[in-house]
């Protein structure tokens, strides 16, 4: 394993230590959170999510559909 020496303000390594876990290194509290915030990177994760469970897409949809009809309603008209 490579060792790195890094500099941190000491605010954030005070903030570090109050993540830490009682038996965690704060390398491990950097990779947690490195971890945890991983964004997604396609949103292809999410296709045919639905596929097996019709009705409860239909329900998501009709509840989309009735709030973009309240809002419509309830926005004043300006020409």
């Amino acid at each position: 394993m490579t060792h790195r020496t890094i500099d941190l303000p000491e605010h954030i390594y005070k903030e570090l230590i109050k993540l830490k876990q009682k038996d965690e290194s704060v390398s491990e509290v950097i990779s947690r959170l490195i971890k945890k915030e991983k964004p997604i990177k396609s949103i292809k994760k999410f296709a045919g999510i639905f596929q097996n469970s019709s009705d409860e897409w239909e329900s998501i949809e009709k509840t989309i559909y009735n709030d973009r009809l309240r809002q419509t309603e309830e926005r004043p008209l300006k020409f």
